[in-house]
């Protein structure tokens, strides 16, 4: 079965991302876009100052930015249809950086 299995359940994480760089939004259109997902990779083995996670959408490459550190506020469990798509929007996405960075 492909991923997202709608057999299996799922969650949202709210997640603050400390030290924000290199954030790269790329919309090729003003309409939503949907982000399938996204990959958090450590790599603080690389040295570079305050840069130890790399957050990727894996799909699509619409959102990428690195991180000094990561903060798990809340992990809920999605229980309707509408609160997933609303999580994988582009737009949603926006709005939590916002939100990162204040």
């Amino acid at each position: 079965m492909g991923w997202p299995d709608s057999s299996k359940d799922f969650f949202e994480v709210v997640m603050t991302f400390k030290n924000i760089t290199n954030l790269k939004l790329d919309f090729v259109n003003p309409s939503l876009q949907q982000v399938t997902g996204f990959d958090v990779q450590d790599i603080s083995d690389n040295g570079l100052e305050k840069i130890n996670f790399l957050i990727e959408d894996y799909e699509n490459g619409i959102i990428s930015f690195s991180c000094e550190d990561i903060e798990v506020n809340n992990l809920s469990e999605i229980t309707h249809n509408f609160d997933f798509l609303r999580c994988m929007t582009a737009k949603y996405w926006v709005e939590q950086v916002i939100k990162w960075n204040k």
